[in-house]
């Protein structure tokens, strides 16, 4: 039997993507289950914070900020319709926000320089990987 790099035993190139696939599915699902669980809290800033919190790290200039806004605010209405629809299964959920979100991102990129994409792309990562680590940490928390 082959053993990958963690000493598991190797897949299939079908399993693999398989697995790819459910990894990435269970990332977007983290990132959009923390956008779902919005209201206007502190766990969730407001567009108007967000905004700030774009402008703050990209250097937006006022004609950006006056483009994105309504993106953000789009996208915030989108989620609170969605996280009140209650007809909708956990995986249309998941599905219909990770298209909200691509949405946003869609509108928002090409307003952007080369220099803020780049920044934007990497804070996109980081919350990628927060919502991965509070995933971990929660079912770490879940097994003791």
């Amino acid at each position: 039997m082959k053993l990958n790099g963690l000493g598991q035993p190797s897949l299939n190139p079908r399993e693999n993507r398989m697995r790819s696939s459910l990894r990435w599915l269970m990332a977007w699902a983290l990132l959009i289950g923390a956008t779902l669980s919005f209201g206007q809290s502190a766990s969730q800033p407001s567009a108007a914070d967000r905004l700030k919190q774009m402008a703050a790290e990209l250097n937006l200039t006022d004609a950006q900020k006056e483009q994105i806004q309504p993106v953000l605010q789009d996208q915030i209405q989108k989620m609170q319709a969605l996280k009140a629809d209650t007809s909708l299964s956990r995986r249309e959920r998941l599905s219909r926000a990770k298209a909200i979100n691509d949405n946003a991102v869609q509108q928002i990129r090409p307003l952007l320089n080369a220099e803020q994409q780049k920044k934007y792309d990497e804070m996109r990562e980081q919350m990628k990987e927060q919502a991965k680590n509070q995933a971990r940490q929660r079912r770490k928390a879940q097994s003791q």
